[in-house]
């Protein structure tokens, strides 16, 4: 009975559980983006006032918002929080279904 809990407690010291654990986002994988139509960047130096006046002006991000009813898409978010130990603390896991045509 001794050798078998010695060897239980020896087998626990040098396990490392893996069930659990989540990649954590490594910026450096993020995929690759192909824009369908020419980008037009300026470059100016970016103040408060500036940058209040970008977004006031700007309808782009709006006008896309808008256009998304057109199109019928699934959304997919997970979103993790981290502990010191780079453990998942916390997790949230969001699905959209967006149907134009009406309910399925």
């Amino acid at each position: 009975m001794k050798k078998v809990f010695f060897l239980l407690l020896l087998t626990s010291l040098f396990y490392k559980g893996f069930a659990q654990e989540i990649n954590r986002f490594n910026p450096d994988t993020i995929k690759t983006i192909t824009l369908d139509s020419a980008v037009n960047i300026k470059a100016e130096k970016l103040n408060v006032e500036t940058f209040i006046r970008k977004v006031m002006y700007d309808t782009s991000f709006y006008q896309s918002f808008r256009d998304m009813k057109r199109y019928t898409f699934i959304a997919e978010n997970r979103i993790y929080s981290y502990d010191k130990k780079n453990k998942v603390d916390g997790k949230i896991y969001r699905k959209i279904r967006h149907n134009n045509s009406g309910p399925l």
